[in-house]
């Protein structure tokens, strides 16, 4: 049996998750090998996994060099810095994706909070909310809070 899209999302999430840099540098090398390798789902993956497993630079290179980006890919690499404690170029790569014309979804203001909450800016969290009620994302359910706990979560 040959591996398809969904196959090697999940065992690219599954090396992430267990942190398994160098079984992720294996399927990486399968990917390079397969009519997937411009897909930019995976692409994600890679991102993700390589800077969960700390290769940074990885992601960011994978990341320059994909021939499509959208939300997600923007959105894996906002986490991967912000989840190492990069939090100035979590927020560049947020601004960046903003003037590339590529809109933010629930994941990327999540990745983003997170971020301004080990950093507890107060002002980080005024902009994403400005961001949030200007950007019609106050209907959903995970920002249907009152401003005031909006800004709790990032200084908390």
């Amino acid at each position: 049996m040959r591996a398809n899209k969904i196959t090697f999302v999940c065992v690219l999430d599954a090396c992430t998750s267990y942190g398994s840099l160098i079984e992720g540098m294996q399927i990486h090398v399968h990917i390079l090998a397969s009519p997937f390798l411009k897909d930019v789902d995976i692409g994600s993956s890679l991102i993700n996994m390589y800077g969960k497993c700390g290769k940074l630079q990885h992601s960011w290179d994978l990341f320059t060099r994909m021939p499509e980006q959208n939300v997600i890919s923007w959105t894996a690499m906002i986490t991967v810095y912000s989840y190492h404690g990069h939090i100035e170029e979590g927020v560049q790569i947020f601004h960046q994706m903003f003037q590339e014309g590529i809109i933010p979804n629930e994941v990327t203001y999540v990745s983003i909070f997170g971020a301004g909450r080990k950093e507890a800016t107060f002002s980080l969290g005024k902009q994403l909310h400005s961001c949030i009620v200007n950007g019609d994302h106050e209907r959903d359910v995970m920002f249907r809070m009152p401003s005031s706990v909006c800004m709790g979560i990032v200084v908390a």
